[in-house]
């Protein structure tokens, strides 16, 4: 059994020593979501995170400062998209319980202005970033369902197509699938629908998702070079010991680790942060 005390007294004084980049690696100066991440782990361990709101809603308001190139295509994105929408959202929420200025109301419309694949194959599912963007992004849509933006929809085209565990990118207008989810994305879109409440029909598919990260963590741990993974990973196997401390002490590493790139030190930071304070599962539902 965790010691939740413990765990949040030793994120802290990791959190406190978190420092804002000077380079822009894989978007680490530029992008909100880390910012928004540290802002929310700071705000659930009691800490002060005014820096942290300013950088979201002033300085990066929910998106990048640049464009930047979607891998795999050859166009550019918006500097507003969903994924950075519902990072900022999970720190809003915070910060909305307490002053309640709607912060992520306005996040959410934003959002609404994002495109939404309309063809019979897509089946309604929301769009990455942009029309042009060919392909459905499985993780986008589980964060899609959290935020309320398009969410029956979303919630259809993730059953429709869950197969063992996982689902596969999906390029519009054919029946070509590509590389299914890694564990990190896998791990993240547990945490979106994990407190839903939703209809006993999704639940073979949460169990189901559950079920394959505890294999994936046991048997063939989810790598990225950034090793933004970790702290995720611990949190969908909360409930396997050794597993789980396994994933706290490289979310750890990662953390404290001087040249980790700032995205993974909030990501780690965030998900610990949820894993020691919200062991109940009462925060980061319907946003």
């Amino acid at each position: 059994m965790v010691n939740y005390n413990q765990l949040k007294s030793a994120l802290i004084d990791c959190v406190t020593d978190i420092s804002y980049p000077q380079s822009d690696d894989y978007y680490e100066k530029s992008s909100a979501d880390g910012y928004a991440f540290l802002g929310a782990a700071k705000e659930l361990l009691g800490l002060d995170s005014t820096q942290e709101e300013k950088e979201v809603w002033n300085g990066k308001p929910y998106g990048l400062r640049k464009p930047y190139t979607i891998k795999g295509t050859v166009f550019s994105a918006d500097t507003q998209y969903l994924y950075t929408g519902w990072s900022c959202s999970l720190f809003g929420v915070l910060l909305d319980r307490k002053d309640n200025q709607g912060r992520v109301n306005r996040i959410k419309h934003s959002l609404s202005s994002l495109p939404v694949f309309e063809d019979g194959y897509a089946k309604q599912a929301i769009s990455y970033c942009s029309p042009k963007c060919q392909y459905i992004v499985p993780n986008v849509q589980a964060m899609a369902v959290q935020l309320g933006v398009n969410k029956e929809n979303s919630l259809n085209w993730l059953l429709s197509r869950f197969r063992r565990g996982n689902w596969k990118y999906h390029l519009r207008g054919t029946n070509k699938y590509h590389p299914q989810e890694d564990g990190f994305h896998l791990a993240m879109m547990w945490f979106a629908l994990r407190g839903l409440d939703l209809d006993k029909k999704y639940d073979m598919m949460r169990e189901g998702l559950q079920s394959n990260l505890v294999s994936m963590i046991a048997n063939n741990y989810p790598k990225h070079h950034i090793n933004w993974q970790h702290g995720f990973l611990a949190l969908s196997c909360a409930q396997v010991t050794p597993l789980r401390d396994k994933c706290i002490k490289l979310a750890f590493e990662t953390i404290q680790d001087k040249n980790s790139n700032f995205r993974a030190k909030c990501l780690n930071a965030f998900a610990l942060a949820v894993l020691s304070v919200d062991h109940e599962q009462k925060l980061f539902k319907e946003l």
